[in-house]
């Protein structure tokens, strides 16, 4: 990717962060967490990680026999639900087919795992866009933060959720500094949250945006299929 940058741009190729967006969150906390009390040695918390923690949260509730009921992948697959699309973690869990046990059973699973990383020094992958954003509702560190980027490029914002979409709305300098470029009819990173309301929306939220269709599938060409098929 940066040769590429290097070779489309030239040398002002290198003063452009590409990434995406939990690298570039995580990023942002390297740089400037300490604003929020947060070090530069967190940890990220994985996968097996929010697994095991989502057990010990329910050995500590007493809720052992929830945990070998649902197995806990679905318990983190639920508080991650809550945290991606900005709802509860009921909510979540109703959505999930629960039943009223089941919802409390999670709320308080949901409770104790987040008070286990609590501390600064610990994050999980769902807390980097819900961190970030709550760090720049501070106007001062939002102002530093944006200072940094004079424009921003969101390649596929259909993989955005709305949180993402209104961080990158904070982020340059200027609102109408802002490009995306993306297929309403693809939203591939919908157990995130995502959506195809983050490309259709754009023009409105980011106004005065204009829209520019690129109607033609160069995919689909006579001679890209033909190359193909002779494979």
């Amino acid at each position: 990717m940066p040769e590429r940058r290097r070779d489309l741009v030239g040398p002002d190729a290198g003063t452009a962060d590409a990434s995406g967006f939990h690298s570039f969150a995580a990023g942002i906390f390297l740089a400037e967490g300490w604003r929020a009390g947060r070090p530069q040695d967190f940890t990220l918390i994985d996968t097996a990680d929010s697994e095991h923690l989502a057990v010990l949260a329910a050995g500590e509730a007493g809720l052992d026999e929830i945990v070998a009921l649902s197995g806990p992948a679905s318990l983190a697959k639920i508080i991650s639900r809550s945290a991606n699309f900005n709802i509860s973690v009921e909510v979540a869990a109703r959505e999930a087919a629960g039943g009223p046990a089941l919802r409390d059973a999670v709320f308080r699973i949901a409770e104790g795992y987040a008070g286990l990383k609590r501390d600064p020094r610990y994050m999980d992958f769902d807390d980097l866009p819900v961190k970030l954003a709550a760090m720049m509702g501070d106007p001062e560190t939002r102002a530093v933060v944006a200072g940094r980027f004079s424009r921003a490029l969101a390649v596929s914002p259909r993989t955005l959720n709305p949180l993402q979409v209104k961080i990158a709305w904070r982020l340059p300098e200027y609102r109408w500094n802002v490009c995306a470029a993306g297929d309403v009819p693809q939203s591939v990173y919908w157990f995130r949250g995502s959506g195809v309301r983050s490309i259709r929306d754009f023009p409105e939220l980011f106004a005065p945006a204009a829209a520019v269709k690129l109607e033609d599938n160069y995919r689909r060409l006579g001679a890209v299929g033909d190359g193909a098929t002779s494979f």
